[in-house]
């Protein structure tokens, strides 16, 4: 069972006109393939476009809550961990404070991490942590 990326291809000189020739105000984040930069022209989404999105995130969470075959708790969804590909097609990003779930567990007791104005009151204060969190958090 492969899975199969589409990527898209843009020149230096695309990249370079879309972040302001890497201005540091474009950078959002460092990842293991290096910076990572948003592109500077801003985007007016209309509601349907808005909710595609929110639906696509909702699904998202379903598919490592429940339907994957590892149950991912993410602990830090929030607008700045969805990426957009071309098509507005949202794609849960940076799961560097995910946990697994092992089946039959009610939840996961753990240090608290994440970013707290997102965090479900359980988790962030007695560190219960259930895919409930994400959902809080979305």
């Amino acid at each position: 069972m492969g899975v199969d990326f589409q990527t898209g291809l843009f020149s230096l000189r695309k990249i370079k006109a879309a972040t302001k020739n890497f201005d540091f105000s474009f950078k959002i984040g460092e990842g293991g393939f290096g910076p990572v930069y948003k592109e500077k022209s801003e985007l007016k989404l209309n509601w349907s476009t808005r909710q595609k999105i929110c639906v696509g995130i909702a699904r998202g969470l379903a598919y490592i809550h429940g339907e994957s075959r590892l149950k991912i708790v993410h602990r830090d969804i929030k607008a700045t961990n969805v990426l957009l590909d071309k098509d507005l097609n949202p794609k849960i990003s940076d799961f560097g404070l995910d946990k697994l779930d092992e089946e039959g567990n009610t939840h996961i007791t753990t240090r608290v991490a994440g970013t707290y104005g997102y965090m479900g009151p359980e988790y962030a204060v007695h560190g219960y942590l259930t895919d409930i969190a994400d959902v809080y958090s979305f």
